[in-house]
């Protein structure tokens, strides 16, 4: 910092990369790109979707089968319809005022989820088989 006449301080705004400070950037940006890189290519695609109601299952599906689901609450109301097509699931119908269940588009990657608050309705994309898939063992 340079003091001028009028005694009011200056900085120096001189900026210059050295040799040193190009390298760093460069190891930064290359370990930054093969995260990215490694989670793009672990992203795993799901085989199956569970549908819960309040909580409660509702029915699996397999994303290999083309099919529309009508989703009833507990008094038989059809609340959503949701479609797999193309191996991709998304909800196509809703009665809830705000359809950002709609919105939330098709889905497809393990563990991925579309949710409806209003009707209480949830979609769980799964990877793997249906029957293996457990998150504890009681004994």
């Amino acid at each position: 910092m340079e003091k001028s006449d009028n005694n009011s301080v200056t900085e120096n705004t001189d900026f210059t990369m050295k040799p040193r400070d190009t390298i760093i950037l460069t190891v930064v940006l290359v370990i930054i790109a093969v995260v990215v890189l490694v989670f793009y290519m672990i992203k795993q695609n799901g085989s199956y979707a569970e549908i819960t109601v309040d909580g409660e299952l509702f029915g699996t599906y397999s994303l290999n089968e083309d099919q529309e689901i009508p989703i009833t609450d507990s008094d038989g109301n059809v609340t959503n319809t949701a479609e797999i097509k193309d191996g991709k699931i998304f909800m196509l119908e809703a009665t809830c005022p705000d359809k950002l269940c709609i919105k939330q588009g098709k889905k497809n990657d393990a563990n991925s989820e579309i949710v409806c608050l209003p009707n209480r309705v949830v979609i769980s994309v799964k990877s793997g088989d249906k029957k293996a898939d457990y998150d504890t063992v009681a004994q």
